[in-house]
């Protein structure tokens, strides 16, 4: 929902772009830009509106979707717990956990860390938009004037790049820019992940429990894969089990990490029947991985392609949106032939424009 919405900001904010840039015709190269240049304040206005009435709702929907993912992983606890009562384990008194102040703190947390985080990408689209409309003129005079090409080629050529790749929204500490979608997407990704681990422990610890059991499933990243369908000793104090601090949890990439798909469930020895194995071979592992790391690579590309095509089409470009159909085409002839060659089901709503 989130993404969706961010990239839907992004795409009407190119659009805007696109209908300004369009304008002026029959005008000289210097009077086009000058004209052109006159609109930037239009364009401003423009953009701030839009980045206005949406960051409400996508802010809205990030704190939705991060308390989901609490009260999810509370379920799977308090589903738990409830075996464990069943068998005769005594367990600590705990405070319902629609009342309990350590859980609303943890959701509180990360629900305001994803605000910070879409105000970023925000505030990115607000001071980069208007960078890249100023950019286009100055590429699109420099050259008509030297007579490197026409105003249509120019204009084709410089929106094609920032068409394909979208509008850059966050600059990291490593220098590597972020486009809208990726970054919205590792938002909602990391902080849910992270608020659904928290409020684990949280309970977890709560009921007086210390051994926890992960997860499992075929094609976990590497830093997961040693250590799932495993038990733990979270306080470190089991003779029998290893410590939770001996995994790759902490790690970004790790257990519990940015895009991790694991979970974890209490565990107490003698009572508890083990759910989760360790899947497959580490090669069979790395290959599952690799395939699925593989396909949302081609499932990203193919958005991208659908993308730059309905703009192409706004453009009104006749060679870009040739380029865009064939590429279009392409990516998808890939994907079929990766999903034939690799046993693996296609996903559509992966592969859809928002």
């Amino acid at each position: 929902m989130i993404t969706e919405l961010i990239y839907d900001v992004e795409t009407e904010i190119m659009q805007d772009i696109i209908a300004l840039l369009k304008g002026g015709g029959g005008l000289s190269s210097a009077e086009w830009k000058a004209d052109r240049l006159a609109q930037y304040g239009k364009l401003t206005r423009q953009v701030e509106e839009l980045v206005r009435r949406y960051t409400e709702a996508i802010r809205s929907g990030a704190s939705e979707e991060i308390q989901q993912a609490a009260i999810d992983a509370i379920k799977k606890i308090e589903g738990t717990v409830k075996k464990l009562k069943s068998a005769g384990v005594e367990l600590a008194d705990v405070l319902p956990e629609d009342m309990d102040p350590g859980l609303k703190m943890i959701i509180e947390t990360w629900a305001s860390k994803a605000s910070d985080q879409i105000n970023l990408v925000m505030a990115g689209l607000l001071e980069n938009a208007p960078r890249v409309y100023i950019d286009t003129i100055n590429r699109v005079t420099l050259q008509v004037v030297t007579g490197a090409m026409s105003k249509d080629e120019a204009m084709a050529r410089a929106c094609g790049e920032w068409i394909e790749n979208g509008i850059p929204a966050i600059t990291d500490r490593k220098g590597r820019e972020w486009t809208v979608e990726s970054y919205a997407d590792m938002v909602i990704r990391s902080n849910t992940t992270r608020v659904a681990t928290d409020v684990q422990f949280q309970r977890t610890e709560e009921y007086g429990l210390d051994l926890i059991e992960v997860s499992s499933h075929a094609g976990a990243r590497p830093l997961c894969a040693p250590y799932q369908g495993k038990i733990y000793s979270m306080s470190g104090k089991s003779k029998k089990y290893p410590a939770f601090s001996t995994t790759s949890y902490g790690e970004p990439a790790g257990l519990f990490g940015i895009n991790c798909g694991h979970w974890m469930r209490p565990f107490v020895e003698g009572v508890s029947e083990k759910v989760f194995e360790p899947t497959g071979s580490k090669k069979e592992n790395e290959r599952m991985y690799e395939e699925s790391q593989k396909q949302r690579y081609y499932e990203r590309q193919i958005r991208k392609a659908k993308r730059e095509l309905e703009l192409s089409k706004e453009l009104g470009d006749e060679k870009l949106i040739a380029r865009a159909s064939s590429k279009l085409r392409e990516r998808q002839a890939a994907v079929r032939e990766f999903v034939k060659e690799t046993g693996r089901t296609r996903n559509y709503s992966r592969e859809r424009v928002f």
